[in-house]
């Protein structure tokens, strides 16, 4: 088994279907900030880089109306095309996870760029989606740099940042097994946690797959007849009967001043009832009695786990279709 080759997530691509929008929304209402533009003057598309902390976001859109990223925007709306991977060791797990059942787009390829040098390669997975692997060369640690094409450069006028990291990636599925050994086989995760949630009403099934480190996880979930449409069956309807990713989950430092300025901009949460928070147990509320009151009226979750308290809080649907939040 490969062990600590899945070093973390080097970056995430999104396909939009207009990006001077979408640029000014994850600017304005995310607080993050641009740091390159490519246009690409012989192909079919624009990508602009944006960063906040150690997120980086790669927007790409269409420059032509019969192009391939027109046609998968067409059925998808704006969706997370590409999760790139820092690896270690390119080529074995590049050949690992072609044996196991991923799909190669790319072989790995050595790239020169500015004086430095990564390894590339792309594998297909679930629905749409690829995974860009890297391996970076002669690149310290510290240096900041995406990929070939696009560099980043320092700005001016520093932000507030508001997140910090992604802390996971949910992934809508059909089914569970095929991608949790596809994973453990082909990437070297392990299951981390796994679950299944049903109401009278609709239910799911769930599995945390982690890397050996723990730096990369996918919230893989897949949805489980009832009498209702479950959230994830509504979730591959709407995407075209593919599966794809449902929601990037960010940490922050501080929730309550984050979701408060978020709320400022704009942003729509999913709203919890105050019985919800009428119902908590007696420890979460003596634990949280300096802030109850705040996280009650931005409508926060609360829960404990092993690993001590989680707060956190869900979007509303960024785009026309119910899918991406």
């Amino acid at each position: 088994m490969m062990k600590d080759l899945v070093k973390r997530i080097a970056h995430v691509e999104m396909y939009v279907a207009n990006i001077i929008l979408a640029v000014s929304f994850y600017q304005k209402v995310f607080g993050f900030k641009v740091v390159h533009t490519d246009k690409y003057d012989n192909a079919d598309k624009v990508s602009v880089v944006l960063v906040q902390a150690n997120i980086k976001l790669i927007l790409t859109s269409s420059k032509c109306i019969l192009g391939e990223i027109a046609e998968q925007i067409s059925l998808y709306g704006d969706f997370v095309k590409d999760i790139a991977l820092e690896v270690q060791n390119l080529e074995t797990v590049y050949v690992q996870a072609i044996k196991s059942g991923f799909i190669s787009i790319a072989p790995p390829q050595d790239i020169k760029f500015q004086g430095k040098k990564i390894r590339q390669s792309t594998i297909g997975t679930f629905g749409n989606i690829q995974h860009t692997l890297i391996e970076k060369v002669d690149i310290d640690m510290g240096d900041d740099f995406i990929l070939p094409n696009h560099p980043l450069v320092k700005t001016e006028n520093e932000i507030i940042e508001f997140i910090q990291d992604i802390d996971h990636i949910a992934i809508a599925v059909d089914e569970l097994n095929k991608w949790r050994n596809l994973y453990e086989q082909g990437l070297g995760f392990y299951p981390f946690y796994q679950e299944t949630i049903e109401t009278k009403y609709s239910g799911m099934d769930s599995v945390v797959m982690n890397s050996q480190n723990d730096d990369v996880k996918f919230v893989f979930v897949a949805p489980k007849k009832g009498v209702h449409k479950s959230q994830i069956e509504k979730f591959l309807d709407y995407n075209n009967d593919t599966a794809g990713v449902q929601h990037l989950a960010f940490s922050t430092k501080d929730i309550l001043d984050t979701i408060m300025q978020f709320k400022k901009n704009n942003i729509e949460f999913l709203s919890i009832s105050d019985e919800y928070y009428n119902n908590l147990s007696s420890e979460l509320k003596e634990n949280f009695k300096e802030y109850i009151e705040r996280i009650k009226d931005l409508k926060i979750l609360v829960d404990k786990d092993d690993d001590g308290y989680l707060l956190q809080i869900f979007t509303k649907p960024l785009q026309t279709r119910p899918t991406f939040f």
